[in-house]
């Protein structure tokens, strides 16, 4: 409910009602004044209103319960277009500082006998909309909300060739990251890559020589003055200068430069630029913590260098930026992870100079067989909706066996077994039965995927999985399988010769950092973290990532409002309820990599967490939707309506929005590599019998794109599937003044014949004139 004062308390609940309204614009423009304006000459709190204002109208708020959706508002401003200072008419101000765009803020204040005014009331903040129907008497101007404003002004930053002169084409004019929470193998840009480009006729080992000219497709990219070195196949060649599509090489040692050695390359041979080191976004912003780095997918050990953007650990050229550093000898091969399975067999003669370089490759295995507990199909069926079960009966210890292939690809690293576990109960423990394995437990009732790890070992053969716990429970054993870090066995049989001529045409794209380091380069991200006086958490230099924490962070830093635009009440309760919803409460992780509205995007991160959000009368409040209805805040009767004639109107939520089959994908698979993997990583299930008995099966996919945690996930589903598996009734009727204190998100319940006592949710709130509002109310479950 509003927070009302004393005076606007009294002045409410009187039989009486006198309220004016006060509208602030303040227009746009260096030196620009604010209209104070009303519908009458008033003086409130000092400050002096002229009479200009004919009248308001549309003036109301409405959010949906479950999705915050809500229309831009539908309020009207009439002015009389008197003469105003040193201008004829009104309008004419708007030539000088326009209209559109102006922040205006309605306000309300309540009279009484002696038309003393009450204290203000905040009604609603938004911004005008051009003058319309403009004549000598009058104009009027629509009132759009703020956020709509705001989303127009919104600007995401690119990857663009006028800021990051260096950058992979494959990355230009994409969204550089904003990352919250914890998000595994987000996808980096490469600003810093190094020019591509392909040789227009084919080169001798000798020739062009010392001083002699090499041509290029399109050289723009590489630098337009002083030296630089260029890699072709295993050769690097040292280059003075470039014209043009020209390079001229160096006067001495320019073939085989760098130690390597002089050769012959064919046309179309991709070229690219040497640099010193490759740089890649991780983050348009400061993290606060770079976790594991992939390459093509593999994991990196050596060669990296890492800078979250904090303070004392910022690269010098990219300071505040999230960044991770290459630094790599270059050669034609892939000096980060060559891994591919491809064979050639022909019989065209190749005069061979190859050389095999070996470097960590990782393998997926899947298991070919697995016994123990119920179904032990399920555990290598490829389907994580389906599991083998165990049931204990008080304290005792449980096992599977699950065999892999014995195909050996080379010398073993590291295994990494991965487990998708849960139990039904308590603190369900999980480890391999081998000792060799790390952790040696994983405790606490794990749900969803966990990992042990070892080194070295053999392949393929039988692993033991054991499950423990105190009491009767269930244990679940879903889906399983190894990832194997290994030094493949390279191998070269036969002749190699070559006759004949070989000539490539076409287009070399990419970059020298595609060449060097690899297609794809990924990093495990903690996000955003707060400040040194942890303003959005609580806690200096905290990870922020609970729901009410990341969204007053967007709210304040990206999307161009302040932190007294935020209600701190609203956003702490729903804080006090995140982090009791679920074991470790909600946390939310996620990447902006692509073009948002951020009012959208905002009450899509609120659905997330089974709330909404709204803003009214110029403060975002946050509200957590609980599985029942709270205490009413008011019991609405006959009596309270607006009219002799007014009643109760029902209606209910139209049966084709029911919903009792329901999918949620979630963990959203930032590492993807390849267009036929899967977007996401989790997933999670949820149907209602009884909805499916009474109305057929109806079937609904849910996308969680911030959620990467399995509890959350299925937490957050159960409450959506309430919300939809029956039709609920909405109910709308009119009230007086003294129901003027009644808001958003408030709860009533009513006396009537019908519903008597039902709980009602408010949706929408409505003046239809300055004594009467309709209200628009969900029904509670």
């Amino acid at each position: 409910m509003k927070s009302l004062t004393a005076t606007q308390t009294k002045l409410l609940s009187r039989r009486r009602l006198k309220p004016v309204y006060l509208v602030e614009i303040s227009l746009q423009g260096a030196g620009a004044p604010t209209l104070y304006l009303s519908d009458r000459n008033i003086t409130v709190g000092g400050q002096i209103y002229e009479n200009y204002l004919s009248d308001v109208s549309g003036l109301g708020d409405e959010v949906r319960r479950i999705t915050s959706d809500s229309l831009n508002a539908d309020i009207t401003l009439k002015f009389k277009n008197s003469r105003y200072k040193s201008y004829n008419h009104l309008i004419e101000i708007g030539g000088t500082y326009p209209f559109e765009g102006a922040v205006c803020v309605i306000k309300e204040v309540y009279l009484d006998d002696n038309n003393i005014p009450s204290d203000v009331l905040t009604a609603f903040k938004g911004a005008l909309d051009e003058p319309q129907n403009i004549d000598l008497m009058g104009f009027e101007c629509t009132v759009s909300s703020l956020p709509f404003w705001m989303d127009k002004a919104f600007k995401q930053a690119l990857i663009t060739k006028s800021v990051y002169a260096n950058a992979d084409p494959d990355d230009l004019n994409k969204v550089r990251n904003i990352i919250y929470g914890s998000c595994q193998q987000v996808r980096c840009h490469a600003i810093r890559a190094g020019a591509l480009d392909a040789l227009t006729a084919a080169i001798t080992a000798t020739s062009p020589g010392n001083s002699g000219t090499l041509v290029l497709s399109d050289a723009s990219e590489f630098p337009s003055s002083g030296a630089f070195t260029i890699q072709i196949d295993a050769e690097q060649i040292r280059i003075a200068s470039r014209s043009g599509n020209n390079l001229t090489l160096a006067s001495s040692g320019a073939r085989g430069y760098g130690g390597t050695t002089a050769a012959a390359h064919n046309q179309g041979a991709g070229t690219f630029e040497v640099l010193s080191e490759y740089v890649y976004m991780v983050a348009d912003h400061p993290v606060k913590q770079l976790g594991d780095i992939f390459v093509d997918g593999v994991r990196q050990t050596s060669g990296v260098t890492t800078y979250t953007g904090q303070g004392g650990n910022e690269h010098a050229s990219y300071p505040g930026k999230a960044i991770i550093v290459f630094t790599v000898k270059p050669a034609i091969q892939k000096q980060v992870n060559i891994a591919d399975g491809i064979g050639v067999s022909d019989g065209i003669g190749v005069a061979d100079n190859i050389n095999f370089t070996s470097a960590g490759t990782m393998k997926k295995i899947y298991p070919n067989g697995a016994s123990g507990g119920d179904n032990a199909g399920a555990i290598y069926d490829g389907n994580e909706n389906t599991n083998s079960n165990q049931y204990q009966a008080g304290s005792a210890t449980y096992f599977w066996s699950i065999s892999f292939p014995t195909t050996n690809y080379g010398s073993i690293n590291t295994q990494y077994l991965w487990l998708k576990v849960s139990g039904s109960v308590g603190s369900v423990a999980w480890g391999v039965s081998d000792g060799s394995w790390a952790p040696s437990s994983i405790g606490n009732n794990p749900s969803g995927w966990i990992r042990f790890q070892r080194s070295g070992g053999s392949w393929g053969g039988s692993i033991n999985i054991w499950s423990s716990h105190g009491t009767t429970t269930n244990m679940y054993l879903w889906e399983a399988y190894l990832e194997v870090d290994y030094n493949p066995t390279l191998n070269k049989s036969g002749s190699a010769y070559k006759s004949g001529s070989v000539t490539k045409t076409g287009t070399v794209t990419g970059s020298g950092a595609d060449s060097v380091i690899g297609e794809s380069v990924n990093c495990d991200v903690y996000g955003y973290q707060d400040n040194g006086s942890g303003t959005y958490t609580g806690s200096a230099n905290a990870l922020i990532e609970r729901p009410d924490h990341v969204i007053k962070h967007f709210i304040d830093v990206l999307y161009g409002f302040s932190l007294s635009d935020i209600d701190s009440t609203s956003f702490d309760s729903a804080g006090t309820s995140y982090a009791s919803a679920i074991s470790g409460g909600y946390k939310l992780g996620f990447v902006i990599n692509d073009e948002i509205v951020p009012s959208e995007f905002i009450k899509t991160l609120a659905g997330q967490c089974r709330s909404n959000i709204n803003y009214l009368a110029g403060k975002w409040y946050l509200k957590y939707i609980p599985d029942s209805a709270p205490s009413p805040d008011r019991t609405i009767s006959k009596s309270d309506l607006a009219g002799q004639h007014a009643k109760f109107r029902f209606n209910s939520t139209p049966s084709i929005d029911i919903y009792n089959d329901l999918v949620a994908k979630f963990k959203k698979n930032y590492g993807k590599l390849d267009f036929d993997e899967s977007d996401w990583l989790g997933t999670s299930i949820d149907s209602d019998s009884t909805s499916q008995a009474k109305y057929g099966i109806r079937t609904k996919t849910i996308e969680f794109d911030a959620i990467r945690i399995q509890a959350m996930a299925d937490h957050v589903l159960a409450f959506i599937k309430l919300q939809y598996k029956l039709p609920l009734l909405i109910v709308e009727f009119p009230v007086f003044w003294e129901h003027f204190d009644l808001d958003i998100g408030d709860t009533f319940d009513i006396v009537n014949d019908l519903y008597n006592g039902k709980k009602f949710y408010i949706e929408k709130i409505e003046r239809i004139s300055k004594a009467k509002a309709q209200i628009t109310g969900l029904e509670w479950l």
